[in-house]
Formats: structure tokens, C-alpha cells, sequence
């Protein structure tokens, strides 16, 4: 999939999350999975919040059972 259609897809949901409501996004996610691709993701989140202000964290997990 090409980082355009990733970012769009990305979008597409935080869209989805937010929808107009003040809520804070938690996104979880684990650098290991897809092979580290997992990882292309976070800039994609925070270039939607630089974009849509809004209250989010990104936790990258740090070992097996950590998002616990």
C-alpha cells in the first residue's frame, strides 16, 4: 500500500474516532508488528493532530504483555 493511501486510510479513521467529540486518542502501538512497519503509522497520527488539534498520546510498547 503507498504511504498516500496509508495516510488517507489513517485519516480516514482518526476522522472517525474524533468525530467532533473532546476526547483524548490513546494509540498503542508495538514497533515490533509488520515487521516494524507498524512504526510508519505514528508520524501519520501526528501529522493528523498537528492538522485537527487534538488530545492524543502514542505508547510504543517496550516488551511482550506491556499494552496490558
Amino acid at each position: 500500500m503507498a504511504l498516500h493511501l496509508q495516510a488517507e486510510w489513517v485519516y480516514d479513521i482518526l476522522r472517525g474516532m474524533t468525530g467532533g467529540v473532546n476526547v483524548k486518542s490513546i494509540f498503542i502501538v508495538n514497533p515490533v508488528s509488520g515487521k516494524g512497519r507498524s512504526l510508519k503509522f505514528i508520524p501519520l497520527i501526528e501529522e493528523y493532530f498537528v492538522k485537527n488539534p487534538g488530545d492524543y498520546e502514542i505508547i510504543r510498547t517496550e516488551r511482550p504483555g506491556h499494552a496490558r
